[in-house]
């Protein structure tokens, strides 16, 4: 049912790690499909398990036979409940709006009783606050550009990428890198990309498969691909952990090895990373260009903070504003609204996007990511025009292009861990 565009991977077990791969619908269907796919493997499964079930009775030890009316009596028990399913309870928690789609869904470790992360951390040995989707951490240093050769793999810089401004990464936000891709003899020799960050120790392997085009870690068209990490803490290359509104430089390398050992030539990125406020609820809005849309959430109080109202009396308040009127704090894309840790009043909130100004001409995609109480959600949107700038405080319906409803979601008082 799930394939590598759903929000987990099976092969990660016990891990469970969230896929950052934005693949267009492909969790709505797992909303709509959910309950039809469920009655369908439980039909199979029993009848799997009738196939399967033993024509003798098996034996007990003597002690269990020997007392048969304790048995009786034991058998009489009801069958304890199973456990509900963790992404079925988010799925019911979530209510996206019409213009959106889900990305991906992760549930709270306490929940699903293991340690998660958007990314999968695997056993590391050496301090690195780095994610990257399927990369493996290496202790050792990035292995060097080979001598040049007329079979060397390449890489470049996704077409779209704005290489004058610095990427920004917002610490436990998906943040996605564009790459183009390239093999000389076209044979599909390129099998491993590697990724390093400056001052940071050692360096990420990601396997790849190319054959005409790139299927890790994520396919878009023949030569491209995505690469897709995260900051788990805000830690510089000092070592050092800087608090909100400290942001500081990061710079992340990228390379391609073939099968021969061939290592291409390592294009780099500048990051700007932005420790932004955390707590039991956040809220955050990412936009592919500098554009001004504005990110509104309408707490339980039936209060909204936006760039109008930046903090509530529930405690909840905007701490990153972006591209304001295309003029101010350009560049950095990202706006996040949070509640401290025991501060988030339960109940429903109501999570909006506004288009104010459309600063780059084109059309803009977003994405909003939500933590909650542990749990994470990402949901995805666009929009065309120039923009509206009334403000958007209440429901906007079905104006696609002014104001989007995101979600509506349940926070209930969060657990804590012992």
């Amino acid at each position: 049912m799930l394939s590598k565009f759903a929000l987990f991977s099976k092969q990660n077990s016990p891990m469970l790690c969230i896929l950052l791969v934005f693949q267009t619908g492909c969790y709505s269907d797992i909303f709509r499909s959910n309950e039809h796919e469920n009655e369908a493997e439980n039909e199979e499964n029993e009848a799997e398990n009738e196939e399967n079930e033993p024509l003798t009775t098996p034996a007990f030890p003597e002690a269990v036979q020997a007392d048969s009316e304790e048995f009786e009596e034991f058998e009489e028990f009801e069958e304890f409940e199973e456990l509900p399913d963790p992404y079925e309870e988010m799925v019911s928690r979530y209510r996206p709006g019409p213009f959106v789609r889900v990305e991906g869904m992760l549930p709270s470790a306490l929940v699903a009783g293991t340690t998660q992360t958007w990314l999968q951390r695997g056993e590391r040995t050496i301090d690195n606050p780095w994610l990257v989707y399927q990369g493996l951490l290496q202790p050792d240093r990035a292995p060097s550009t080979s001598n040049y050769t007329v079979d060397m793999p390449n890489i470049a810089h996704g077409s779209e990428e704005n290489l004058h401004e610095p990427l920004v990464v917002i610490p436990g936000v998906p943040t996605s890198l564009p790459l183009e891709i390239s093999d000389a003899d076209g044979l599909g020799n390129v099998n491993t990309m590697i990724v390093a960050y400056g001052n940071y120790l050692g360096h990420f392997r990601i396997p790849l498969m190319l054959d005409t085009e790139i299927a890790l870690p994520e396919e878009e068209a023949p030569g491209s691909a995505a690469l897709h990490f995260a900051l788990d803490v805000p830690i510089p290359p000092a070592g050092v952990r800087v608090i909100p509104g400290q942001p500081f430089d990061a710079t992340i390398y990228v390379a391609v090895m073939d099968r021969n050992g061939n290592v291409s030539p390592y294009i780099t990125r500048q990051l700007r990373v932005m420790p932004v406020g955390t707590g039991d609820v956040e809220v955050t809005l990412t936009m592919n260009v500098a554009t001004d849309l504005d990110l509104y959430v309408v707490d339980p109080a039936n209060i909204t903070i936006y760039y109008g109202n930046q903090h509530s009396m529930t405690g909840g308040q905007l701490d990153l504003d972006a591209n304001a009127a295309c003029s101010s704090n350009m560049g950095v894309n990202n706006e996040h609204i949070y509640w401290a840790q025991n501060q988030a009043p339960a109940g429903t909130y109501i999570v909006r996007v506004a288009h104010w100004r459309n600063c780059s001409g084109g059309h803009v995609n977003y994405t909003v990511t939500i933590n909650n109480c542990g749990e994470t959600v990402i949901l995805a949107g666009g929009f065309d025009g120039n923009g509206d700038s009334s403000t958007c405080n209440r429901d906007p319906g079905m104006q696609q292009n002014w104001c989007q409803e995101v979600v509506r979601f349940e926070v209930t008082p969060c657990e804590q861990e012992l």
